[in-house]
């Protein structure tokens, strides 16, 4: 699985079958990895001008083209905020884990970025140092903004921030 924060409050979660677009706690927007099909949230697939604006960026697609699709039916709609799992993980039991906010994890990539530049006067951005650690992650609860990692994330994104 991999977690893109394309804005803040934005994500694109990209797991094994799906891709969603993600606004702050509710996901809006989901496309099939194999055929393409995109399913949008069918209460809050419009629901401010920041999540269209965000929305079209990640379909592709126009607020009128998207009314269109939905309108001809090659657009889906369906609930994707009803308590449905995003992500890997779900039905597997996980010994070492820890629960952590999206803050945590933000903030100590910052850190590790912020160290890198005080010691070596260069470092990977934050985002990079987020990415390259990413296998840490084991699920998100984005209705509790957590995230359940494997223990020793915190080394594992030190050793991703020294690449």
């Amino acid at each position: 699985m991999k977690v893109k924060q394309i804005a803040p409050n934005q994500l694109e979660i990209n797991a094994d079958d799906f891709t969603y677009f993600q606004s702050y706690e509710t996901v809006i927007a989901k496309v099939n990895n194999d055929s393409g099909q995109l399913t949008l949230d069918e209460e809050k697939w419009n629901y401010s001008a920041t999540t269209s604006k965000f929305r079209n960026r990640f379909t592709g697609l126009t607020t009128q083209e998207t009314k269109a699709g939905i309108e001809d039916g090659s657009i889906e709609l369906e609930n994707l905020n009803g308590g449905e799992e995003i992500v890997e993980g779900k039905n597997k039991t996980f010994t070492d884990t820890e629960r952590i906010s999206f803050a945590e994890w933000d903030n100590y990539a910052k850190r590790i970025y912020r160290r890198n530049m005080k010691k070596y006067n260069k470092s990977l951005s934050f985002t990079g140092i987020q990415n390259l650690a990413q296998d840490c992650i084991l699920e998100i609860e984005s209705d509790n903004d957590i995230l359940i990692v494997k223990s020793g994330w915190k080394n594992e994104m030190s050793k991703s921030g020294e690449n």
